[in-house]
């Protein structure tokens, strides 16, 4: 980068215009832009909300075909749990998504620094458009709450289907209407309880903090490793633009050599997790949460976009927070870079 960015544009309303303007702003100032387009979901509410609908109307159909409601319940479930813990499942697969970026930026780098080699490591931060706050379904006991109330009512509908054409009709039909209305009921109440709340202040949202980590970095380049940003459009609640960016580009990021540091907007400050997840945990690779805890990352557990990097074969942790960063958000990831960096560049000083 030639000419450091003084002060960053003012953010347009538009996810999919503000990356675009952040990476057109990064190219004039040397750094090497690669858009990538994309789509996804960026609300939970929408996919939450039908995969409950369409799990009531399989019930209620139940009373008629007990045993192909039961296998479609059961799909519905696994689909489900795909979706809370870093995948697609196959129904919001089926949804419309909305079209969007995703900017590759790799930054230009000072003259007399070595130029990356076939060998070196990348090092790649994702920094999504995040928009808005999100609710408490961030917390891992609160998702997990809201995760269980559905699901019993599922399983409530899927004893009960058995019941139907058994010893006890009337109870299996009891058993299958309340639980039937239960989701419906919940479906209903998904909008109010998952959409997201008021607008991120600009120092909380992930995508901001990329000018302003640019011009650190355009002054103190990253050695040992090949550093991309990479900025999306969808939100930070699904991460498909994540995924299908990973890709789309792993022809350029070799999985084998590529490490993902994904940064997800939440409550409090950025902390690094450990362990990722809501349904089921994983824990993330030993050196990296090292890495982050030398550079002073309190641990916690939660849903980041690590976990759809690691689906897609790479290495990943994530950074949890941002919300009471109060401006030193780029400083923060600046210090996880560098300490990443040197876990996999230790020979380089």
């Amino acid at each position: 980068m030639n000419t450091a960015p003084q002060r960053p544009p003012p953010p347009p309303l538009d996810p999919r215009r503000r990356v675009e303007d952040i990476g057109r702003h990064l190219a004039s100032h040397g750094a090497r832009v690669h858009f990538q387009p994309v789509v996804g979901h960026r609300a939970a509410a929408g996919p939450v909300a039908l995969t409950c609908l369409v799990a009531a109307t399989v019930g209620l159909l139940g009373l008629l075909a007990p045993l192909t409601a039961v296998a479609v319940l059961l799909a519905l479930l696994m689909g489900a749990m795909r979706d809370v813990d870093g995948g697609q499942g196959w129904l919001r697969h089926l949804m419309p998504r909305r079209p969007g970026w995703v900017a590759e930026i790799t930054l230009a780098v000072p003259t007399g620094t070595p130029a990356p080699g076939a060998t070196t490591p990348t090092l790649l931060l994702w920094a999504p458009v995040a928009g808005r706050s999100p609710r408490r379904v961030g917390a891992p006991a609160v998702a997990r709450l809201l995760l269980a109330i559905p699901a019993l009512l599922g399983l409530v509908v899927l004893l009960g289907l058995p019941l139907v054409h058994s010893l006890a009709p009337p109870l299996g039909r009891a058993m299958v209407l309340g639980g039937s209305l239960g989701l419906a009921l919940c479906g209903l109440l998904s909008p109010v309880l998952l959409w997201p709340g008021a607008p991120l202040p600009p120092a909380a949202d992930p995508a901001t903090w990329v000018l302003p980590l640019a011009r650190r970095l355009s002054r103190r380049p990253l050695r040992g490793v090949r550093l991309v940003l990479a900025i999306g459009s969808e939100g930070s609640t699904w991460h498909d633009d994540l995924g299908e960016a990973l890709r789309g580009r792993r022809h350029i990021l070799d999985p084998e050599r590529t490490v993902v540091l994904a940064v997800t907007p939440g409550r409090g400050p950025l902390a690094a997790v450990e362990r990722e997840g809501i349904v089921v945990t994983r824990p993330a690779p030993a050196a990296l949460v090292q890495a982050l805890r030398e550079a002073d990352f309190p641990l916690t557990h939660g849903r980041t976009a690590a976990a759809r990097a690691r689906r897609s074969g790479f290495s990943a942790i994530g950074l949890l927070g941002t919300e009471h960063e109060a401006g030193r958000g780029p400083e923060r990831l600046e210090s996880a870079l560098r300490s990443i960096a040197r876990h996999l560049a230790p020979e380089t000083p």
